[in-house]
């Protein structure tokens, strides 16, 4: 089933994100909050592996950062009992297409989220966004984004609502010449933009 918040969306481009688990009700509150921060070109859909929210071009990722995570978290916190932590991963391409799909199902589905949402005092949802998501909505400094909240954990940075910063990431070795992380999570070496990472790293090849 989909909901349109507006127009449907295309696969010109633009911000792909996975909320987990899926449920009937989330998609609900999923929906409501798009409508709150003012996507009017959002679509819902809940799938077998989530709920997608698809948003086309490059602008809104920053409302999509900033008051679709704000709304979801405000009624994650009203809502009754039954839903349970959620775990959201996001991602930007110009291109569009399944390629995105599939990198928020595997960024979604990363262990650490679970670290994370067991590690941070009340928090009720995780969410990590790829590198490329990073750079157009995060990175900029747009006024109603804290970027200071965001930890890179390999090619992707985690978040939690509600919290100074995420706990639970475990630290990973510095690269040469880069100094060791500070607090309980690990900030890796980042290589310039375009440059090539090496495997290992959570959602590698994000562009």
């Amino acid at each position: 089933m989909s909901d349109d918040v507006g127009q449907p969306a295309t696969a010109r481009g633009g911000t792909v994100a996975l909320i987990r688990p899926g449920s009937d009700l989330l998609r609900s509150l999923v929906h409501e909050a798009a409508v709150d921060a003012g996507l009017p070109a959002a679509t819902v859909e809940a799938l077998p592996g989530g709920i997608r929210l698809t948003q086309p071009d490059a602008g809104p990722a920053v409302t999509v950062a900033g008051g679709f995570v704000q709304a979801l978290d405000d009624a994650l916190r009203a809502a009754a009992t039954g839903i349970g932590q959620v775990r959201v991963a996001m991602h930007y391409s110009d291109a569009g297409g399944q390629q995105d799909v599939e990198r928020v199902t595997r960024l979604v589905g990363e262990p650490v989220l679970d670290d994370v949402l067991r590690a941070t005092s009340g928090a009720r949802m995780v969410v990590m966004v790829s590198d490329a998501f990073h750079r157009v909505a995060i990175r900029p400094g747009h006024p109603s984004i804290d970027r200071s909240a965001y930890a890179p954990i390999g090619d992707a940075w985690v978040r939690v609502p509600g919290a100074p910063g995420p706990r639970g990431l475990h630290p990973r070795p510095a690269r040469p010449g880069v100094p060791a992380a500070r607090g309980d999570h690990a900030r890796p070496a980042r290589p310039p933009d375009g440059a090539h990472h090496e495997g290992g790293n959570v959602g590698e090849g994000d562009a």
